[in-house]
């Protein structure tokens, strides 16, 4: 600390301009020793309070900081919590489509597997029909067959009678020459 002493007057004029120059307190002759002991030891105890409380200041502001970096780290740790979340819901939904995929797949080869066997049905039934188709026409044909040799056969046994029945004529008219 700087006490200045001067035996300067005014006492006003010589106080202001030591305070503007830095003193910290200001003195006029004659002092009393002990006043001014009491005034450096002041003078020195002000001193250390005003550096404890720039220390206090500074601390406080590192606190305020490093409140705000504790409250970051909070929120930047509920951040990766929500993340981890949607990740493992990601995850899970993924899980749930390769799931739904593969019925998907079994599905459709389960509906090929029908569409092939229902394809086979119906050429099946259309090779039937078309047996049973054949197989009248077969019939129908056995049918006309029969029918045709029927007649012929009648035809021919008319024709034999005809024959022998003109063999006789013939021989009879043989007979009578």
């Amino acid at each position: 600390p700087i006490i200045m002493v001067s035996a300067r007057t005014p006492y006003e004029v010589s106080a202001l301009e030591g305070y503007q120059k830095g003193t910290t307190d200001y003195m006029s002759k004659p002092f009393n020793v002990q006043l001014l002991r009491h005034k450096v030891a002041v003078a020195a105890k002000l001193k250390n309070e005003v550096a404890i409380a720039g220390q206090l200041i500074v601390s406080k502001e590192a606190l305020a900081n490093l409140r705000a970096y504790e409250i970051k780290a909070q929120d930047t740790l509920k951040h990766i919590d929500a993340l981890r979340k949607e990740a493992a819901d990601a995850v899970k939904d993924r899980d749930q489509l390769k799931d739904q995929l593969a019925l998907n797949e079994q599905r459709t080869a389960e509906a090929m597997q029908e569409r092939d066997i229902l394809k086979a049905v119906q050429e099946t039934e259309l090779l039937r029909r078309q047996v049973a188709s054949n197989a009248e026409e077969r019939d129908l044909l056995k049918q006309q067959l029969l029918e045709s040799s029927s007649e012929a056969f009648k035809e021919r046994d008319i024709m034999r009678q005809q024959v022998e029945k003109l063999q006789k004529e013939l021989a009879s008219v043989h007979e009578a020459a």
